[in-house]
């Protein structure tokens, strides 16, 4: 919020989901974590794509699993954080994407 983006939370990718859907017009991207409960990040990228195909979708990890960035990649997902990262990092990619998606 400190950049100028309006951000919803959500704890878990179920929530998330539902934000979206809920707000469709107004989420241009979406953080998420790889490990959460509920849905876990790779099945929330999956519903995501399907539902909004050209949604940016920043994947966050605190462990590299090339397995899991691959399967991500094949979904649509391009953007991969490591934690820990610095915010501006975040705030490099989240501006990119979403000058890209227009």
């Amino acid at each position: 919020t400190q950049h100028g983006y309006q951000v919803l939370l959500a704890a878990n990718g179920k929530e998330a989901l539902a934000l979206v859907v809920s707000h469709p017009a107004e989420v241009k991207a979406v953080v998420t974590d790889i490990m959460m409960p509920v849905m876990d990040g790779v099945a929330l990228a999956h519903d995501l794509k399907q539902m909004h195909p050209q949604m940016p979708v920043i994947a966050c990890t605190g462990w590299g699993q090339e397995g899991i960035q691959a399967k991500l990649k094949g979904l649509g997902v391009e953007s991969f954080l490591e934690k820990p990262y610095p915010s501006e990092e975040l705030l490099t990619i989240l501006h990119n994407q979403v000058t890209l998606a227009g």
